[in-house]
């Protein structure tokens, strides 16, 4: 993953194109620079944002990250731009809207009480996400991540492994691979692996890959840190290998 963000940093310095004009630079610039003019210059980027490439909204999204750490300060229209905290590694932050692709492949982010947009921690690496709301195709291709209260939208968890997942609701599961989840509320299930376990109270479709809980089973107070006891009170009343 460092490796891969290494590279992808050395090519985009020389980038330019639309973000040279829109933050006054001069190529080949690097993502520092790119951080200390988004600071002041937010409006002159949004102005022309439409016009970035791929390649350049992931920088500007990395950027957000370098240039206000403590991304709970940031401008709300900076934290709802495309790829902040992409490939980040460590990062925290609570109680924000962030926009699509957030956290994209980032190592160990911790998200708390926030909402997040399409493609949220896709290819992630030990993502946390406590008492979140995510909007479509969330978490897709990750690895291990832990979601903890909160509510997944459509297409959640797409070939996603080492799931640990206990939630309010999800719209849709999609090819998981592996893993555990307890959801209250499920729409549907579609072509999970058989190393997934999936527990919920309630299914509108696919309830063949299912085990349906009792209602009072659900706890509605979960924890991280309980996490695991929760997982274990569940397994020893109906079973399974994961």
């Amino acid at each position: 993953m460092e490796a891969h963000g290494a590279l992808l940093l050395g090519a985009l310095e020389g980038v330019g194109m639309g973000l040279e004009d829109l933050l006054d630079l001069t190529p080949p610039f690097t993502l520092s620079q790119v951080a200390a003019r988004l600071r002041d210059r937010v409006d002159e980027l949004l102005r022309g944002y439409d016009q970035l490439s791929r390649d350049e909204r992931i920088m500007v999204g990395r950027a957000v990250v370098e240039a206000y750490p403590d991304l709970s300060k940031a401008p709300p229209e900076a934290l709802e731009l495309d790829y902040v905290g992409a490939f980040s590694e460590g990062v925290s932050v609570k109680g924000v809207k962030l926009g699509r692709w957030a956290f994209y492949a980032a190592r160990s982010p911790f998200i708390q009480d926030s909402e997040l947009g399409f493609g949220a921690l896709g290819e992630s690496v030990n993502a946390v996400a406590v008492n979140c709301y995510f909007t479509s195709a969330a978490l897709w291709m990750a690895r291990d991540p832990v979601v903890v209260g909160g509510h997944l939208g459509y297409d959640a968890l797409l070939r996603a492994s080492g799931v640990k997942c206990y939630v309010d609701s999800i719209e849709s599961l999609h090819e998981t691979l592996s893993g555990v989840i307890v959801a209250k509320k499920l729409g549907r299930v579609v072509s999970p692996s058989t190393n997934l376990s999936i527990y919920c109270v309630e299914v509108w479709r696919g309830v063949e890959h299912c085990t349906l809980i009792d209602p009072k089973d659900f706890d509605h107070s979960i924890t991280l840190e309980g996490l695991e006891d929760a997982f274990r009170k569940i397994r020893s009343k109906y079973g399974g290998r994961h």
